[in-house]
C-alpha cells in the first residue's frame, strides 16, 4: 500500500511538473503590448480608490458649512437656516 501511495505521488508530481506553466501578472503588467489598455486599467483603480475619499470629503464638507453657518448665527444672534444660509424673520 505505501508502495502505491509513493509511485502515485511521483507520477503526480512528475506530471505536474512536466505540464507548461501559465502564469499571468497582474492585467496591467500582462498587457504591456497594449499600453494602452494597462493605462486605463490603472486609471480605472485610482478612480475607484478615490470614490471613497469624496464622498467623505464632501460630507465633511457640507457638516463643517453647517456648523460655521450656525456658529455665525449664534453670534450675530440672526436666525440663520443652516442649510440655506437665508436669516428668518422673528415673528415677536
Amino acid at each position: 500500500m505505501k508502495k502505491t501511495v509513493k509511485v502515485f505521488c511521483s507520477v503526480l508530481t512528475l506530471f505536474l511538473l512536466a505540464l507548461p506553466i501559465i502564469t499571468h501578472a497582474c492585467p496591467g503588467c500582462a498587457e504591456t503590448a497594449n499600453e494602452s489598455l494597462a493605462r486605463g486599467f490603472n486609471n480605472s483603480i485610482l478612480f475607484l480608490m478615490a470614490m471613497p475619499f469624496t464622498i467623505v470629503g464632501g460630507v465633511a464638507l457640507c457638516l463643517v458649512v453647517m456648523h460655521r453657518r450656525q456658529q455665525l448665527a449664534m453670534k450675530t444672534n440672526a436666525k440663520v437656516s443652516p442649510i440655506t444660509s437665508e436669516k428668518e424673520e422673528e415673528r415677536t
